[in-house]
């Protein structure tokens, strides 16, 4: 093994070039569409073994089974995906002196499969704590009036961002442009672990691929432009300070007419007429925030239920119609 990787460092200059973006894209594509069938038979599985309302239940644990077996029996084994032989290249690490040993490749796997898991199952707990901390900014009362006006826009661009923010979309632009810029990293796990795919021989001149630099471009003005937007809002000349010119009249009119009390199930007191074992949203299986019932009467967080109908119309459980404007919110 020694001897082979000592070749390897002599002779990578002249036998070996890295992938270009074209191919790391194709590969990604295939194994990402094995990856699916893969999901699809487990899913079918487990609907006539456990039925539909189980497999919906733990739908993100089936994506979860089904990432871990393919990159089990591929990459943890030492072979390549489907992706990689169809497209022809291989992984290795980033300075082309080693290929990848076993902890490398668990890494990986892992990075690429359990974290992301852990990750969105966090999320709902986490957004949930941050938005507390958020509606904190308003909360405070400061004497000087362009500091609470201040901290008020602050507040409405991280709620409006906060969804974004912590699923961490811009980042994952941000490293999408860089790839396109560079074809060096297409995952950011593999930018971690420092891996990176190979040809197994030296590209000739008519072989050489066209680079994505425009993309990238494209995506870095897409980014700025958002950011600049977003910025602006929290500036006094930005039309949203002028139409808060009159902040406290404006709150008071608000507060007359009534806010929105964010109903939070995890407290027992609120709504308590909903048993504990119904409190659950059967969509993200933590503490239903803000529920509402479709109309079949079952329960889910507003916010989930609303993302999910605006994609199919129908409830998740029962399967029966259910469009965004029949929802009732819970008080």
């Amino acid at each position: 093994m020694a001897s082979s990787e000592s070749a390897m460092r002599h002779s990578s200059e002249n036998v070996f070039s890295f992938a270009s973006a074209a191919d790391i894209i194709r590969s990604s594509q295939k194994d990402d569409y094995v990856e699916s069938v893969l999901n699809d038979k487990l899913s079918a599985v487990i609907r006539q073994v456990f039925g539909t309302r189980t497999l919906h239940k733990f739908s993100s644990e089936v994506s979860l089974l089904g990432g871990l077996m393919y990159l089990s029996l591929t990459t943890l084994s030492g072979t390549r995906t489907l992706g990689e032989e169809y497209c022809d290249i291989f992984l290795v690490s980033k300075n082309l002196d080693s290929l990848l040993g076993f902890r490398q490749r668990l890494g990986y796997v892992v990075s690429s499969t359990v974290f992301p898991y852990v990750l969105n199952r966090s999320l709902p707990t986490i957004r949930r704590k941050l938005r507390h901390e958020i509606d904190k900014l308003d909360q405070s009362r400061s004497a000087d009036p362009d500091k609470q006006q201040l901290r008020s826009r602050i507040r409405r661009v991280l709620l409006r961002n906060l969804q974004s923010l912590t699923s961490g979309d811009a980042v994952n632009v941000l490293h999408l442009a860089v790839f396109y810029f560079y074809g060096s990293y297409y995952h950011f796990v593999k930018r971690l672990w420092g891996i990176r795919y190979i040809f197994p021989r030296q590209l000739q001149e008519h072989e050489q691929r066209p680079g994505y630099e425009i993309l990238g471009l494209l995506l870095s003005v897409q980014l700025t432009v958002k950011l600049f937007r977003e910025l602006k809002l929290l500036l006094p000349e930005s039309p949203e300070y002028q139409n808060q010119a009159d902040a406290g009249t404006e709150k008071s009119i608000i507060e007359d007419v009534g806010t929105h009390v964010t109903i939070d199930l995890s407290n027992p007191e609120q709504l308590a007429f909903i048993p504990e074992s119904s409190r659950r949203c059967p969509l993200c299986l933590s503490y239903m925030t803000d529920p509402a019932a479709t109309p079949c009467g079952h329960l889910f967080c507003w916010s989930c239920i609303c993302e999910w109908c605006a994609e199919k119309p129908e409830c998740p459980l029962c399967r029966q119609p259910s469009k965004e404007q029949n929802l009732l919110l819970l008080k």
